[in-house]
């Protein structure tokens, strides 16, 4: 078969295609690789002209699939596949410059050649081809009429998707010319961009390298659904409906909660976007306002203030909207940018479709830098438990509505009404302030002569302002001529600050649209997954699934952690068949970091773990060696049973031997401290000293009849070609290997004696050291009666 035909084909040999068990974040991180890319980006051109000479050079000494596929990823950016025009004709059909040059030709030819090099690697590889919504795409569109080519490689036991095509190439400055910035941020505009093709440029753009399944589906949609490696594929009308999410938006800790289509309804021109806003930090939304001019006869008046028909809205805690007003019928495209500690992403483009708009449609009545609603900004500033925290509340008409929060009384509050008409002075009577104590409450009066209220009401704080520092000296208050040597003693200068905001409206369709259920729901999911709690998690999905919300994008994510939930407890059941202590304690906690429910599953596995620490401990016993009990009895208190372990009788008979051992331990040192000379004491010893020695030597398995002379004796205290002197044998020995036997033989011997060595230091150490190994001995026996009892 051709290999070009073939590389859209799986080889026989090809594990069957499936979502991967881990993602990317899991098995890949850029900066591990820094070696691999730097040695890919340096291959000499000379290597071009053959793919045996290029792979030798790539995959040289690189053991795992992933280093390979990585190596190649960095040469074809480096090579700048797709931009760099080869104008060499002399090459062979079978060389990688031969694809290069096509490559330039062709976008398919870039995942041909990757294609190439990674099944010539040895690494399993697939082309793909399907529908992606790049630089060309229109948010909306149900149709795309172009062809992209990507690929699936088999890597660290999953398959993976790689898009050498968009990795390497990029679109800018693409323009159909229809669409015109209308609004920017607040900001009025009226930007009508030409139509331009665009350029292509060169780069190497990481997101496509490994993309993850619910990321990538979200971007392209193959032809064939077992190659979106999704749990549950998605059909190609879902993939159209998906919000056209940006690359930036998968990482950047900003989810959308609402809507879940790219095509957003504004029914009189009225319509909310909210997102769950990232953990930590300051957050906020920028926008940009777009209006489709296409046909040419369309064009967005001149006339019309826009800078106050889209706000953002604050509804809670990491909750954050855009709310719409549009002011006249047309379609609208709505970029929404995330920012979030002075960082900007581009997230999502919603088509905003709008058939009419009431006559009496007006903007708002002011664009706040920091939206409506409590949040960080008022709490920091000084105020506390807010009696409203939902940046929009619903009036009426003459209507008087109290604001309270706790502040300091030193906290100086400026609160003032703002209408788009009515100037602030004719607005000052219509709110007050009052206090009590650590209370400030403030009260708006909506005037009676105003039918349809819409009013921003707007808090300030007085805040001390910064001053500006002059080669280290404050010169906010010097005036000119003043000496800056002597003291200067000014008021210090404060400046107003806005730290909250309320929109107060009587329109109730806008008070509607905000308040869409599928947001909290969609948080509590969020919030589950973050935290990696399965039980939160289950509640939130059962609550999910039971008000008949859908979302593919999070329905996806689901399903991927309810999987990972199902590997973890599978875990436990491995683990406990290994019986390896550390391994089961990780599954076990990883059950209960991840707050799995107990099946039943997880309390037999901690039975079997304790069991398998009373294994572990009594075989450290039985070795007799200190250090390993001590290592032992720390490593099973250690355990998620350690508490339930130290209460049991293994424990306890643990520390009785490791306590037990401590004198041995201590003659063994001694033993090993003794000298030539000290051998030479024991020569021609008396009737006690030589019962001592034979003792001794029975218990390192020496017999009596070996025994009966002492030129028998003395040969073995010093040793000969094939035995180590007694000392050495004495300290080195193992005590394990001791027979009842033995020690009923030594004791015999030993009990004729007092052990009163006063007049030889030696004797009465190996005296001590005799009946320590015997104690041992005795313990050890005992322990392991009493196990075998408790077993039966």
């Amino acid at each position: 078969m051709n290999i070009t035909n073939s590389l859209w084909e799986p080889l026989p040999s090809y594990p069957p295609l499936r979502p991967p068990e881990v993602r990317k974040e899991e098995i890949f991180k850029e900066e591990d690789y820094a070696t691999v890319d730097l040695r890919a980006r340096m291959a000499p051109a000379t290597l071009n002209t053959s793919f045996e000479k290029l792979l030798n050079y790539l995959v040289h000494d690189l053991t795992t699939d992933l280093q390979k596929v990585r190596s190649i990823f960095c040469w074809m950016g480096a090579q700048r596949v797709g931009t760099r025009q080869v104008m060499n004709n002399d090459l062979s059909p079978g060389s990688p410059e031969y694809l290069t040059k096509k490559a330039y030709m062709s976008g398919r030819m870039v995942g041909e050649l990757f294609a190439t090099l990674c099944r010539k690697a040895g690494v399993p590889c697939i082309l793909v081809r399907g529908k992606g919504k790049g630089s060309s795409y229109e948010v909306g569109d149900q149709h795309i009429s172009g062809r992209n080519t990507w690929a699936v490689v088999f890597l660290e036991g999953s398959w993976r998707f790689v898009f050498p095509h968009w990795a390497f190439i990029g679109l800018n400055a693409f323009s159909t010319g229809h669409w015109t910035l209308v609004e920017d941020s607040g900001k009025p505009a009226r930007d009508r961009p030409s139509a331009s093709d665009g350029v292509l440029e060169a780069y190497v753009d990481e997101f496509w390298f490994l993309t993850n399944p619910d990321v990538m589906n979200c971007i392209c949609h193959p032809d064939h659904a077992e190659y979106q490696l999704l749990t549950s594929p998605w059909t190609e009308k879902q993939f159209f409906s998906l919000p056209f999410y940006q690359k930036e938006y998968f990482s950047s800790g900003w989810k959308l909660l609402s809507p879940d289509s790219c095509v957003v309804e504004a029914k009189d021109g009225k319509c909310c976007i909210s997102f769950q806003s990232p953990t930590g930090g300051d957050s906020r939304l920028d926008y940009r306002l777009y209006f489709d001019e296409k046909p040419p006869e369309r064009k967005f008046p001149d006339e019309i203030q826009t800078e106050h028909y889209v706000n953002r809205l604050k509804q809670g805690e990491r909750l954050m909207s855009l709310l719409v007003k549009l002011p006249l019928p047309g379609a609208y495209q709505l970029e929404v940018i995330g920012i979030h500690d002075n960082q900007r992403c581009h997230l999502v483009n919603f088509r905003l479709t709008c058939q009419s708009v009431p006559l009496d449609t007006r903007p708002f009545p002011s664009n706040p830098d920091i939206g409506y609603g409590y949040d960080d900004t008022a709490r920091s500033a000084g105020l506390s438990d807010p009696s409203h925290t939902d940046g929009l509340v619903v009036v009426s008409s003459g209507q008087a509505i109290d604001f309270s929060f706790k502040a300091q009384p030193t906290l100086d509050v400026r609160p003032k009404l703002v209408h788009r008409d009515r100037s602030r002075e004719d607005l000052r009577d219509h709110v007050s302030l009052s206090r009590t104590e650590d209370k400030a409450t403030v009260t708006a009066r909506l005037p009676d002569d105003d039918a349809s209220p819409e009013y921003a009401l707007e808090i300030d704080v007085l805040k001390p302002r910064d001053r500006k520092q002059e080669n280290g000296v404050s010169t906010s208050w010097r005036s000119a001529g003043e000496d800056v040597d002597g003291p200067i003693n000014r008021p210090e200068e404060k400046e107003s600050v806005n730290v909250l905001n309320y929109l107060l409206t009587c329109d109730q369709d806008l008070n509607v649209v905000t308040k869409d259920e599928r947001k909290q729901l969609l948080r509590d999911v969020n919030d589950a997954l973050e935290k990696g709690d399965s039980m939160q998690l289950e509640r939130a999905v059962f609550r999910y699934k039971t008000a008949g919300i859908s979302d593919l994008v999070t329905e996806e994510k689901i399903l991927e952690k309810q999987h990972k939930y199902e590997r973890i407890r599978a875990e436990v059941v491995e683990a406990a068949k290994s019986k390896d202590i550390d391994r089961q304690d990780n599954a076990i906690r990883t059950c209960v970091a991840y707050n799995l429910e107990d099946r039943g599953d997880i309390g037999m596995a901690k039975e079997m773990l304790k069991t398998l620490c009373g294994t572990v401990v009594y075989k450290a016993i039985e070795s007799c060696q200190r250090g390993e009990l001590q290592n032992v009895l720390k490593r099973v208190s250690c355990t998620c049973v350690g508490e339930a372990v130290q209460t049991a009788a293994c424990y306890k008979d643990g520390l009785q031997m490791y306590e037990e051992l401590r004198p041995l331990d201590e003659s063994r040192e001694e033993i090993s401290t003794l000298t030539q000379e000290d051998k030479i004491s024991l020569c021609k010893p008396p009737k006690p000293i030589l019962d001592v020695i034979s003792a001794t030597l029975i218990l390192l398995g020496e017999t009596e009849d070996d025994l009966k002379s002492w030129r028998t004796v003395w040969g073995k205290l010093n040793g000969g070609e094939d035995q180590e002197p007694l000392f050495t044998r004495m300290a080195k020995y193992d005590d394990t290997r001791l027979t009842q036997q033995q020690v009923q033989r030594a004791v015999a011997i030993l009990d004729r004696w007092s052990g009163a060595f006063d007049d030889n230091l030696v004797a009465r150490k190996l005296y001590l050291w005799c009946t320590r190994t015997v104690e041992v001995y005795r313990l050890r026996r005992d322990l392991g009666c009493r196990r075998m009892n408790e077993n039966l």
